[in-house]
């Protein structure tokens, strides 16, 4: 866990982020499991990390990281998340 908030308010862009696959076990005995981009400085297997969606939120603590994947630019992921909303604009999904 990274517990500086001035990590968090860095401008993504200018950052390189690895897709991770994350699993948090409830108490049912299940897990929950997530897809996630992590910044590249945190994401290491089997390391337990918090997430929140934004600055407003509450921190969801537990999350283990059981894939890494490679590193890509922050650009580069949010230009792709652009052309996924424009898809959505201009078709019928």
């Amino acid at each position: 866990m990274i517990d500086d908030p001035q990590f968090y308010s860095h401008k993504p862009r200018n950052e390189f982020y690895c897709q991770c696959m994350l699993k948090k076990r409830q108490s049912d005995g299940y897990y929950l499991i997530m897809t996630s981009y992590i910044p590249s400085q945190i994401a290491q297997m089997n390391k337990t990390i918090r997430l929140r969606n934004s600055a407003n939120e509450p921190w969801d603590e537990g999350w283990v990281i059981f894939f890494v994947g490679p590193k890509r630019a922050g650009s580069l992921i949010e230009d792709r998340v652009k052309d996924y909303e424009h898809q959505r604009e201009v078709s019928d999904i």
